[in-house]
């Protein structure tokens, strides 16, 4: 709506009224015209919205249908937006006093002042690396000041994936890294926070991030890069498994037992009939008889 000029606000009053009548009608549109270019000439700051586009925060699925609860203030005390993990995981490269590259999406056709910080939270939440701390305007050079046209005429390419709005460009807000020696858990979430200050009091925002971590130690730089399973490398170990058969050698031992058997030679027995022999007979007998052998030794006398 177009300021009204004094020599108009003049013309359109009556000029038959009183001229006491035309000096107060005459000032109060006067104060009301003033008032209305007033609004005119504010910026739309008040639309100052955005959030963290990358890496990918949780919620990022909700841009096609209910963006307002990425990009709208929200309050101090509702960490992370109340939002858990959603399964999206981005793996990010940090080092020593190196940059990390954070993507903002921010409405169109506004100022976006303000001090930014960014956390890194391990995954339980019990732990905070300070990353970034108030950095002045981290939002304030976006470029894109103008209500119309559209996103997509302003910042062709430049669009968040999966906006239908059409009235947020992406903005690249390159993080100076403090010494991150003491890092010590490569899991977690980044929190990111900006103060807009368009309006005053400042409107708060947030949004949060699950991330893996990979620490390079001194100097380099970071990106954002959309997660991809950690490949899992399997070491086949290989076993030798030496058999011994243990060749059971049975030695038997065949005693041989010699049985010696005692005999007792007689004397040979004449096989003649010889007259001499004859008489030997008797003579034995006659000589057995006078003792009292017994019936085996005289059987083998004989």
């Amino acid at each position: 709506m177009s300021c009204l000029p004094f020599p108009l606000v003049a013309f359109i009053l009556p000029s038959r009224l009183p001229s006491l009548w035309f000096i107060i009608m005459h000032t109060l549109l006067l104060t009301v015209s003033s008032f209305i270019c007033v609004l005119a000439s504010l910026p739309a700051s008040v639309n100052a919205h955005g959030f963290m586009a990358s890496p990918r925060p949780r919620g990022y699925n909700e841009i096609s249908y209910a963006i307002d609860n990425l990009r709208n203030p929200t309050s101090t005390g509702n960490f992370c937006r109340g939002k858990s993990p959603d399964g999206a995981v981005t793996t990010i490269n940090l080092s020593d006093n190196g940059n990390l590259a954070i993507k903002l999406a921010l409405s169109i056709g506004a100022e976006h002042v303000g001090p930014c910080s960014l956390e890194l939270w391990n995954s339980a939440g019990t732990k905070k690396v300070t990353l970034a701390e108030n950095v002045p305007n981290c939002a304030s050079d976006q470029g894109f000041k103008q209500k119309s046209p559209g996103a997509s005429q302003q910042c062709p390419g430049l669009l968040p994936s999966g906006l239908v709005t059409d009235d947020m460009c992406l903005k690249d807000w390159n993080v100076n890294l403090p010494d991150l020696s003491g890092l010590d858990f490569d899991t977690g979430f980044l929190r990111w926070i900006w103060f807009g200050q368009h309006v005053s009091p400042a409107e708060y925002y947030e949004n949060c991030a699950d991330v893996n971590i990979n620490y390079n130690g001194a100097g380099g730089s970071g990106e954002a890069s959309q997660y991809e399973p950690t490949p899992t490398t399997t070491t086949a170990a290989t076993s030798t498994t030496t058999t011994t058969t243990a060749a059971a050698v049975t030695t038997t031992t065949t005693k041989t037992t010699t049985k010696t058997t005692k005999t007792t030679s007689k004397k040979p027995t004449p096989t003649n009939n010889s007259r001499k022999h004859k008489r030997q007979r008797r003579k034995n007998r006659r000589h057995y008889c006078k003792r009292d052998y017994d019936e085996s030794e005289i059987e083998l006398l004989l």
